[in-house]
């Protein structure tokens, strides 16, 4: 209660080991953007990991057009 909220950290990338409550609400507190993935008996969904299965998606769509363009004709 008495550490001043960081100037300087924006984010604090740790292992999942760290994916405890009161860890995610100190940095909270502090201003500070836990990046934790979550262990595997957790059963929260963190907006990291719905970025990263849209991105997912949007690669596998992007392949599929690239693969399902139709050929140049030959000259």
């Amino acid at each position: 209660e008495g550490v001043p909220k960081s100037r300087w950290l924006n984010a604090a990338v740790m292992d999942k080991a760290y994916d405890r409550d009161d860890i995610r609400r100190f940095l909270e507190h502090q201003g500070i953007e836990a990046v934790i993935p979550p262990k595997a008996n957790r059963k929260m969904l963190f907006p990291y990991d719905k970025l990263a299965k849209t991105f997912m998606a949007f690669v596998h769509l992007v392949c599929a057009f690239i693969a399902f363009q139709p050929s140049s004709p030959k000259l």
